[in-house]
């Protein structure tokens, strides 16, 4: 199974919970060092929009990734369902949450300062900030991902897409 955690830059809030699902990071530990480690944090760029960028393997094998939808959420999500189903890939090897959910506006502004604006610095202050208050939040988001992946492998030996809020599932 492929999880893919996505949010606007795909190099903030969805790498960090990408890294804490794969192992990279500790919910444990919460550290702009241990954040900036991570390949691609806080790196911005057109570039990468669209493209899943590889975090690591679960503890149970699942690939995660973490990918940048831009501003317009549906065309990303209308060419992943139209990928899936040009290259055959079942709905029950994808699962696919939007990480931005769990965030506060602090780490929304300071993502948009960093991704658009091109303010690292005080797009990463207001990022951190953000952060700090949402951790708990984006570590139960992943916990819970964690377990319906779990869940979703033992009981169909595969997973699904899980759709974006108010939308039908892909495929």
């Amino acid at each position: 199974m492929k999880i893919i955690y996505c949010c606007y830059s795909g190099v903030h809030t969805s790498l960090i919970a990408a890294a804490l699902h794969s192992g990279e990071l500790s919910d444990a530990t919460l550290s702009w060092s241990a954040l900036a480690s991570l390949p691609f944090f806080n790196r911005p760029g057109p570039e990468l929009l669209g493209c899943p960028l590889f975090v690591g393997k679960s503890s149970e094998g699942h690939e995660v990734y973490s990918l940048g939808l831009g501003f317009d959420r549906e065309l990303m999500q209308r060419a992943m369902e139209s990928f899936l189903k040009v290259w055959r890939i079942s709905e029950r090897e994808v699962f696919v949450v939007d990480a931005t959910r769990v965030v506060n506006h602090l780490t929304r502004a300071g993502t948009f300062l960093t991704t658009v604006c091109g303010w690292q610095l005080p797009g990463g202050l207001l990022f951190w900030a953000g952060l700090r208050q949402s951790w708990p939040a984006l570590a139960r988001l992943v916990a819970e991902t964690r377990e319906k992946a779990r869940q979703l492998t033992l009981s169909t030996g595969k997973g699904r897409v899980i759709p974006f809020p108010g939308r039908k599932a892909f495929l």
